[in-house]
């Protein structure tokens, strides 16, 4: 997939037609943006961590993992907009993609376990350990970005939104 982003070989047909033309758009943002090498070189971590992530079955190590994946989500996003970001904006969501990404795994771990795209078990005491990770970094946003209140704000709400009603709007959906 990454020397698909790189070289913009997208004829075999090893991939499905959907993938091939999310990379193929993909791929024309990072040139667009002239992020490319950088742009790959955070696919390939989120790729090798996303297959840790996957078959780990400590508590510790998918949330470390799960914590990295967020992070490097939100590096992807920085890179396309590092010409109208700011950078107290880039450390917001540096720091916010942590319990942004752990409240996603909180939400999904029964269905992503079913679908065998989880080796851990999403037992009581994992979900547990989960909520106290989201508190803890959460607890450490508000510390840090209390000062500015729109945007530790519009943080939060997008926390609770995400842990809260877009739960209700993917049961409604389907």
């Amino acid at each position: 997939m990454v020397s698909r982003l790189r070289e913009g070989d997208f004829s075999s047909d090893a991939l499905v037609p959907e993938l091939e033309r999310w990379l193929a758009q993909l791929r024309e943002v990072a040139e667009r943006r002239r992020v490319q090498c950088a742009f790959c070189g955070i696919v390939r971590a989120l790729l090798r961590n996303s297959e840790q992530m996957r078959t780990t079955t400590a508590h510790r190590q998918f949330i470390k993992s799960a914590v990295l994946e967020g992070r490097l989500m939100v590096e992807l996003l920085l890179l396309i907009l590092a010409e109208v970001s700011t950078p107290q904006f880039d450390g917001f969501m540096r720091r916010l993609s942590g319990p942004a990404n752990l409240i996603d795994k909180l939400r999904d771990a029964g269905s992503d376990f079913r679908r065998g795209e989880m080796a851990l078990r999403p037992t009581l005491a994992f979900r547990v350990r989960l909520v106290c990770e989201i508190l803890r970094r959460t607890l450490s946003l508000g510390i840090i970005y209390a000062g500015n209140g729109q945007l530790f704000g519009w943080g939060i709400q997008s926390l609770f939104t995400e842990l809260i009603w877009f739960r209700f709007s993917k049961v409604h959906s389907h």
